[in-house]
């Protein structure tokens, strides 16, 4: 998977997500937990993060797809032309967990502040 691309305060972010294995072939994620974290500092623990999904519910486990949302209102206090470092984690249910990437990403500047 490829980092995200920078985005724009105030959007509404969708992440789909297909979990393969090192051949390309989907996995199954019944019963996993995929995270995603997105905060100021690397270091700061995860009761401390700007952002942070969980999702058990995938749109297709058994194909491995799944789907991580961020609303408007919670991408709504990003500080505009700042980095946030963020990740997606998924953990299956026999306790295996992968960090799926790790990067940073740049919150723009939106022009239209009306909602």
């Amino acid at each position: 998977m490829a980092g995200i691309p920078d985005f724009y305060r105030g959007d509404t972010q969708i992440y789909e997500l297909t979990i393969t294995d090192e051949n390309g072939n989907p996995v199954d994620i019944t019963g996993a937990t995929v995270w995603f974290t997105l905060k100021t500092d690397k270091s700061l623990p995860d009761n401390e993060a700007v952002i942070q999904k969980v999702v058990t519910d995938h749109v297709d486990p058994a194909n491995g797809k799944t789907k991580v949302v961020l609303t408007a209102d919670e991408t709504a206090n990003l500080v505009p032309n700042t980095y946030y470092f963020y990740d997606f984690q998924i953990k299956f249910q026999n306790g295996d967990v992968f960090t799926l990437i790790a990067d940073k990403v740049k919150i723009l500047e939106d022009v239209t502040k009306s909602s």
